[in-house]
């Protein structure tokens, strides 16, 4: 496919769809313009490109001002990433414009960008594992400390004890580790961060990432981690 060129003016799409709440958002040079949301326990399919539709309507715009894509990665839903991947692909091709991967991890501690730091994410995986990344602020920037990793839940309690957490999973996690109930909430990855840092790609004229782009999967969590102490 040629695409375009990221262009200046225009409409930024942010897809994010690597959990129970999904989403998609656009941003128009450098504001967001609208948001639109999925609460479909990872339904993502059937529901998507209405939501789009209804969003592109929400701010007065049309599939053709689109310029630019991104779509989160995961780690998360194997399911709901494919599905949100799938449909920004087709809308990149359809409209010859820029796809940008972006990290599901990061899209979710945007989202807490008013909270100290350090800001720990944790994902739970399935049967014992759990995602985990620790970011730190550097003047008005979030720093990836410890890149995103696939930890046993006997390693979770390894997090720092100054760290504020973030997870979709918050509510469920502070029960299995009671130690993290006063040190955190529940925040989903965002849509509207997908679409801010892949507009900072296009602003940065970075070549499309359509051809290679694919869900972040971190290793074999299907065998049996050892027991939480």
């Amino acid at each position: 496919m040629a695409e375009k060129q990221p262009q200046s003016d225009g409409l930024t799409l942010g897809i994010e769809t690597s959990t129970a709440r999904g989403g998609v958002a656009l941003r128009a040079e450098g504001t967001p313009a609208a948001e639109g949301f999925i609460d479909t326990f990872l339904n993502h399919s059937s529901r998507l490109i209405v939501v789009l539709d209804q969003t592109l309507k929400k701010a007065g715009a049309a599939p053709g001002d689109i310029r630019a894509v991104g779509a989160g990665i995961g780690p998360g839903s194997f399911t709901g990433i494919r599905v949100g991947l799938a449909a920004a692909r087709g809308i990149a091709y359809s409209l010859q414009i820029p796809l940008y991967g972006v990290s599901s991890i990061r899209a979710l501690v945007e989202g807490a960008a008013g909270r100290p730091t350090p800001l720990a994410a944790v994902v739970r995986a399935r049967a014992g594992w759990y995602y985990y990344a620790l970011f730190r602020r550097e003047g008005r920037e979030l720093v990836e400390e410890r890149p995103v990793q696939l930890l046993p839940g006997e390693r979770i309690r390894e997090i720092p004890k100054d760290a504020w957490i973030v997870s979709p999973d918050f509510e469920r996690i502070s029960e299995e580790f009671p130690v993290f109930k006063k040190r955190g909430e529940a925040l989903f990855p965002s849509a509207a961060a997908a679409a801010r840092l892949a507009e900072e790609k296009a602003a940065r004229g970075l070549p499309s990432e359509a051809e290679g782009i694919e869900p972040l999967y971190l290793g074999d969590y299907t065998k049996k981690p050892p027991p939480v102490k």
